[in-house]
């Protein structure tokens, strides 16, 4: 892991990014949100549920 971005209880966040586009393009940018519940199962899978996706055209 290179970095613990994990929310603290009732923590709000709000992140920005920037992305050089050529002029006249348009890219799709997605970002999930994963809730990490258990650090004691066994597998990743048993511990992460998607809990919100957005998805946005820009241009």
């Amino acid at each position: 892991m290179v970095e613990d971005t994990r929310l603290a209880p009732k923590e709000t966040r709000t992140e920005t990014f920037s992305f050089d586009l050529p002029a006249g393009q348009r890219a799709r940018i997605e970002a999930n949100l994963y809730y990490f519940y258990s650090p004691m199962a066994t597998v990743e899978a048993e511990q992460r549920i998607k809990f919100v996706t957005m998805s946005r055209l820009v241009q």
